[in-house]
């Protein structure tokens, strides 16, 4: 299998060609007729239908590494739905184009996998669960992540690397949610989970490669900003754009795009239950611990000489109790939360999840115009 290592990924000139400005190069498409859980590298990259924990370190490892960046070059964390919704939801000002650059990150994410291989937005799954299921959840999504301040990506996987407890409860609320939402709605035979139990399966060598390389590419980048000792003003949204690129690779790496692995997720006792983001999410929190650790040391600013911006609160309240549920149930009905929204709108060529990614921006203005008549202090 290694030996294919010197073959060159699919993924490469696309994410090497696109992060160095040159001729992004049209890539084959994949086009699987079906994702049994036997053999990758004939039938393209995604690990729809199988079991897959090195596909979750490693998209893991590369969503650890972004939120790392973040963390430590600018002191700040990784919240997706903050991102958007700021993006989205303010005006364009010099304060407020990192938000901007992040987000075009993500989006960049989407269309450069779905030039590569489509099959991590599987059009034949979000047809099947149709417009109105995902436009329902992802407008609770962005609800009740407006609400409770946080997602899987600020509460549970860079508050839970800080060891929050506000993070953990609402985590753990919104988890129970989830399952309890997606056996009723039964969410994975809705997006096309079978009726077997899932098998291993592996990443394919180029898959690896391709990653490997372009982490390295992006760690490189980052050193080389820490080190400079006069940073030009294009440097910041620059590598915000870069941060938001990686965290995109890494939902796509992951299976992050694939409502059917995320509800095969929450729905533990089915026979086709996958564990695989669970490796996601214990990779990228390990890494992401380590960068949180690192800063505390480093003590009051990034190396951008920014103020730290770490949220302390440790208060579990009606609103966070509120947002959890909510949150909770928009993700066990579409099984996507907001940064795989972002990614899967560019990158799904049925439209349906930019259907789903306006409907999470609704439930964001939403929420903003309910909270304080909903939860006054």
């Amino acid at each position: 299998m290694w030996a294919h290592m010197k073959i060159l990924p699919r993924l490469v000139p696309v994410l090497t060609g696109g992060l160095a400005g040159g001729t992004v190069m049209k890539a084959a498409h994949c086009t699987p007729k079906d994702f049994p859980s036997g053999d990758r590298e004939n039938r393209g990259l995604s690990s729809r239908g199988s079991f897959a924990p090195f596909d979750g370190i490693l998209g893991g490892a590369t969503l650890g590494l972004s939120v790392a960046a973040n963390a430590m070059l600018f002191g700040r964390v990784t919240g997706n739905s903050g991102m958007i919704r700021g993006a989205f939801t303010s005006l364009p000002t010099a304060a407020n184009c990192w938000r901007l650059a992040f987000v075009a990150g993500l989006f960049s994410a989407g269309l450069l996998a779905r030039r590569a291989c489509p099959e991590f937005f599987p059009a034949d799954s979000y047809k099947q669960a149709g417009v109105a299921r995902i436009a329902v959840g992802s407008f609770m999504v962005g609800l009740g992540s407006s609400i409770g301040n946080g997602c899987t990506s600020g509460h549970s996987l860079c508050g839970m690397a800080r060891f929050s407890v506000r993070s953990a409860a609402f985590t753990a609320a919104y988890m129970v949610t989830a399952s309890v939402v997606s056996h009723i709605a039964s969410t994975a035979r809705a997006f096309g989970a079978k009726n077997d139990r899932v098998q291993l399966s592996y990443p394919p060598a180029k898959m690896v490669g391709a990653l490997a390389a372009f982490n390295a590419a992006l760690g490189a980048f980052y050193c080389a900003v820490a080190r400079m000792p006069n940073k030009a003003p294009i440097l910041a949204p620059a590598t915000s754009f870069a941060t938001g690129l990686q965290f995109g690779v890494g939902l796509v790496a992951s299976g992050m795009t694939l409502p059917e692995k995320v509800a095969s997720f929450v729905e533990f006792d089915k026979p086709w239950f996958d564990s695989t983001l669970a490796f996601v999410m214990g990779t990228g929190l390990v890494i992401a611990a380590v960068a949180f650790r690192a800063v505390k040391t480093r003590g009051a600013c990034s190396f951008y000489g920014k103020q730290l911006s770490i949220p302390a609160s440790q208060v579990i309240d009606k609103r966070l109790a509120s947002g959890a549920v909510l949150f909770g149930t928009g993700w066990g009905l579409a099984g996507m939360c907001p940064g795989p929204l972002a990614v899967s709108a560019s990158g799904d060529e049925t439209g349906l999840s930019l259907v789903g990614f306006a409907a999470m921006l609704a439930g964001m203005i939403t929420a903003g115009r309910l909270s304080p008549l909903l939860f006054r202090a």
